[in-house]
């Protein structure tokens, strides 16, 4: 699954969060700054082994600044990318536009304690090859 190759390669890269990054639905047991990550459309070709996924960072953190710091560093590992992350060879990541930073006034840091968490969504198109 290439979602997670990506995630285990951004676990390896300096980034405020620190390792964290999570699918959607283990949001709430993690310390902020945070990342999620999820795969949006696992789009491909059928007849040879090139895949185009979309997959979705988002960033997550207590403050506009710290959520737009922490998408600028998932933006600076993934973009651009080519070469090889866990066996799969990346042709190219392209980053989509996105709609900046975003407040969830909902949202609950267990750090803080407080409501109402910055968040920065990125979806990325991963064009690489497939292990068939």
């Amino acid at each position: 699954m290439i979602e997670i190759a990506l995630k285990d390669y951004l676990v390896t890269k300096e980034t405020a969060a620190a390792g964290r990054i999570v699918p959607p639905d283990l949001l709430h047991t993690v310390d902020f700054p945070a990342i999620t990550y999820q795969i949006i459309s696992p789009q491909g070709h059928h007849d040879i082994n090139v895949d185009f996924p979309r997959v979705n960072f988002t960033a997550w953190a207590p403050s506009y600044l710290a959520a737009r710091t922490l998408a600028m560093e998932v933006e600076e590992h993934l973009r651009r990318f080519k070469g090889i992350i866990s066996g799969h060879r990346i042709k190219q990541i392209v980053m989509e536009p996105g709609p900046g930073v975003l407040h969830d006034r909902e949202g609950y840091d267990k750090g803080t304690g407080k409501t109402g968490l910055y968040y920065v969504p990125q979806d990325f198109k991963v064009i690489y090859e497939r292990n068939d």
